[in-house]
């Protein structure tokens, strides 16, 4: 199927591919956003809430975290329609 859709209609294949790559790296970032607030946690002497880079830290991991969600619902809406259009290429079932 994917070979039809590919040849039919390049523009869904090459959109499904950006999708793919780009939800790939929203998860490696999230990711390394985790990886660095358990850092700084472990790393953390005394009251958390003293540690002023840990606070910067999550912060920031707030902040870039509600964009790599807004950015998800973006990529969600635009590949529903891409997924329509390729159900159009499904064989008939009998």
């Amino acid at each position: 199927m994917g070979i039809v859709v590919a040849e039919e209609r390049p523009d869904l294949e090459e959109a499904k591919s950006q999708l793919i790559v780009s939800s790939a790296k929203m998860k490696q970032e999230l990711q390394e956003i985790e990886d660095r607030i358990l850092v700084r946690l472990s790393a953390s002497e005394g009251s958390t809430v003293d540690d002023i880079d840990l606070i910067n830290t999550l912060d920031a991991s707030k902040v870039k975290s509600q964009e790599i969600q807004v950015s998800r619902a973006q990529l969600n809406t635009r590949r529903s329609p891409s997924i329509h259009q390729s159900t159009v290429y499904k064989p008939p079932r009998f």
